[in-house]
């Protein structure tokens, strides 16, 4: 009789990224993932495989791994794949005003 023995490795880690960002509501972030098995092997994760939340939608809001700054503040970013959760900051700042630039020193 033959016989194979398989093994299903499931994500053990898994990673946002940027870390810490600062955007306005104009520039937006595009998050990336970084998932690895149980023998640090890298996996493959699509956006669409995670679920993405921002603890703050007053201040951005994210879809399908894209930030898009509302508001000034601040808000963390949880994005959670296979039930693992990892979180980033973002800091959102409006400048407002004009000012006129006559050379550089």
């Amino acid at each position: 009789v033959d016989s194979a023995k398989i093994i299903i490795k499931g994500v053990t880690s898994f990673n946002i990224f940027p870390r810490n960002s600062v955007t306005d509501n104009i520039k937006e972030i595009d998050f990336y993932s970084r998932a690895n098995d149980f023998d640090g092997v890298s996996q493959s994760v699509s956006d669409g495989e995670i679920e993405w939340k921002s603890t703050n939608s007053d201040v951005g809001i994210i879809e399908n791994g894209i930030f898009k700054g509302v508001s000034e503040g601040t808000t963390e970013i949880i994005g959670t794949f296979d039930g693992i959760s990892d979180t980033s900051v973002v800091a959102v700042e409006i400048g407002m005003g004009v000012e006129l630039l006559t050379g550089f020193e």
